[in-house]
């Protein structure tokens, strides 16, 4: 019995690592939310770093209560390459049809396989209450 449960737990182990390294290996920095350069009630930008490919990207998201998801509007990427670090590309896409202050899925695919997925909140409207902590010395 003590082995069985031994031999449970390395293969449980291999097993999520595995699942992390894969995850880990689609991307050099995981999809992030940006205000971008125009803040907006209902847009924001996604961003993420990949290594230099031909693979296929898309982005989609949907408000909460929506079932179809929507794609994301100007999927572009930029290559960087400075010296003593493999090249790699950043892409940078947006969300344009959100509703103010309220949740929304998204996710992001790679050669038609969704690779991550996630949630974020839209600002609010300036007609919608909200809150502001100050704090200071």
């Amino acid at each position: 019995m003590k082995y069985l449960i031994r031999n449970f737990l390395v293969i449980y182990f291999l097993v999520i690592n595995a699942q992390n390294s894969y995850a880990q290996s689609e991307f050099q920095v995981k999809p992030y939310l940006h205000l971008g350069k125009k803040a907006s009630t209902k847009s924001i930008q996604l961003l993420w770093h990949a290594a230099v490919s031909n693979d296929v990207w898309l982005a989609e998201y949907k408000n909460n209560g929506e079932a179809d998801w929507s794609k994301s509007e100007d999927l572009t990427s930029s290559t960087i390459a400075v010296p003593n670090i493999p090249a790699f590309s950043v892409f940078s896409t947006a969300f344009n049809s959100l509703k103010p202050g309220s949740s929304f899925q998204y996710r992001v695919s790679k050669n038609g396989n969704v690779v991550f997925n996630s949630e974020g909140k839209s600002l609010k409207s300036p007609d919608q209450p909200y809150r502001v902590a100050i704090s200071g010395d």
